[in-house]
């Protein structure tokens, strides 16, 4: 019976029809027909059924709210692996979904049901590629299942930095397909703005190079709204020389209690704009032995060198902060400073956690006050929950020309979210992630409204409800041509479980 839907499958597939009645995914989770992919595949490559080790780890997520349907997980080796398992998808009528840091919180996720998981983590090499031109730069290849802060340690080994992104469990692949913020986004750019050229696995199982060259208006749209064209299988990566006056990290840390937060935000408002090696970074947190009734604002600048330049720490100093420490790091511990190393708890799995994105120019100290008494008000289940007010530089990322790419707010010099995490587990019923939701979204229009301006939600962070507008721009020119590449690439909607276009 298997072999004589097989048949129909194919001929189905061949006339390039939509196919149902054959789908092999069972709904108690079995896949009936998984043994017709395997000679298909890579001697490296991996099936993993629903209660294998392999399944619980390549399904566990960031935040457990967001859970795709996956009735079995492929981990592919090699770029033709992709397409095979693409290919097989489409054949059987089953839904596919890429898994890389398994990060994403957006609702359309819940949305692929029985699905085909296509988990790349086992295609994390990272080759770059000698000699390097006179300026110091050069290339990578960087495979799918990179995380960021494996991309900053393995090129630190070898002499070599590039633009990652500042939380070191975060996929490479995923967050340059939707832009990439970062601590040497001042001096580099986005991720996505050094993608030199990709291999995509389309939608159909086809592979295509998109570059400035080939595919151009593809490579347009794959950077800044790349999780809808298909799966990355591999990037040729814009890679640096490390110079040794820019490998030290400085940083000073501040803990401010709530009623410094105007002042401290009159001063951050004073850095946005300012020189390629400082950072600023916020967080709103509860620290109970700090402070057992209100909320307390850890505050850092980091700066690309030995020393912070007191020009940026004098004025924090003067503040009176409960607390205050110094140090330097290389690029490889940077990521810890402000809690996104591997060991943190924003690296941690399986929690319930909402994000609630707003891009700003820059900060209005009256919303702020009302967003940190929203916060304050969070019930008890819900103080493990964060708030990132994220202040990198921003000079080489607006050197980029607003229509270069489909990232749709370079304007914008901030990046806030509350990060929303409940200590009790969701009882399946939508419950907690609408109380969750609730509390974020009031916090995220404290601070729209402060700003007087419209709704800017990043993809890489978007809950997939705040429209198409506000997450991939409100040009309507933008918007037309997203939507007619979106029909050249990928008609029937395969790559619709990421805030997707259609």
């Amino acid at each position: 019976m298997v072999g004589l839907c097989r048949v129909w499958t194919l001929i189905w597939f061949l006339l390039d029809w939509d196919l149902h009645a054959c789908n092999t995914i069972q709904s108690r989770g079995e896949y009936a027909g998984i043994e017709l992919l395997r000679p298909r595949l890579s001697k490296e490559a991996q099936i993993f059924l629903p209660g294998s080790g392999g399944y619980v780890n390549a399904t566990l997520r960031w935040s457990s709210l967001f859970e795709p349907g996956l009735a079995v997980v492929v981990a592919p080796k090699t770029e033709r692996d992709i397409q095979e398992t693409i290919k097989y998808a489409n054949e059987v009528g089953s839904p596919f979904l890429a898994i890389g840091g398994r990060h994403g919180t957006t609702k359309a996720l819940n949305n692929a049901k029985d699905a085909v998981g296509i988990w790349t983590r086992g295609m994390r090499t990272i080759t770059v590629h000698e000699p390097f031109n006179k300026d110091g730069k050069g290339t990578a290849t960087v495979e799918p299942g990179v995380q960021a802060g494996e991309l900053t340690s393995t090129l630190f080994a070898k002499g070599k930095t590039a633009a990652s992104t500042a939380c070191d469990c975060v996929g490479v692949m995923g967050a340059m397909l939707g832009g990439g913020h970062g601590f040497l986004q001042g001096r580099y750019g986005l991720t996505t703005d050094n993608m030199v050229s990709a291999r995509l696995v389309t939608a159909k199982g086809s592979v295509v190079t998109a570059s400035r060259t080939e595919n151009p208006d593809l490579f347009w749209a794959l950077r800044g709204a790349g999780h809808n064209f298909g799966i990355v299988a591999s990037v040729e990566y814009r890679v640096f020389e490390r110079r040794p006056e820019t490998d030290a990290w400085a940083y000073e840390e501040y803990v401010f209690s709530h009623d410094k937060l105007e002042r401290v935000y009159e001063l951050a408002n004073g850095m946005i704009g300012g020189p390629v090696e400082l950072t600023h970074y916020g967080h709103f947190e509860r620290r109970p032995p700090v402070d057992a009734e209100h909320p307390v604002l850890p505050f850092w600048v980091i700066w690309q060198g030995p020393d912070v330049p007191s020009k940026y720490t004098a004025p924090l100093r003067t503040l009176g902060p409960l607390s205050t420490k110094r140090g330097v790091v290389d690029i490889t511990q940077l990521n810890g400073i402000a809690g996104a190393n591997l060991s943190s708890p924003f690296c941690a799995y399986g929690a319930e956690v909402v994000l609630s994105p707003t891009g700003l120019r820059k900060y209005n100290r009256t919303a702020l006050r009302r967003a940190l008494d929203i916060f304050a008000s969070f019930p008890p289940h819900l103080q493990r929950s964060a708030v990132l007010l994220e202040g990198y530089a921003v000079e080489a990322m607006q050197r980029v020309p607003e229509a270069a790419t489909a990232y749709p707010e370079r304007f914008n010099n901030l990046l806030v979210s509350p990060v929303m995490i409940a200590t009790g587990p969701d009882d399946g019923t939508g419950v907690l992630r609408a109380e969750m939701k609730g509390y974020a979204d009031r916090f995220r229009a404290a601070m729209v409204e402060g700003s007087r301006d419209r709704l800017y939600a990043y993809v890489n962070y978007a809950s997939g409800d705040e429209g198409l507008e506000a997450v991939y721009g409100y040009d309507q020119w933008r918007l037309e041509k997203l939507r007619r590449l979106k029909k050249a690439w990928d008609p029937k909607g395969r790559m619709d479980f990421y805030n997707p276009i259609s």
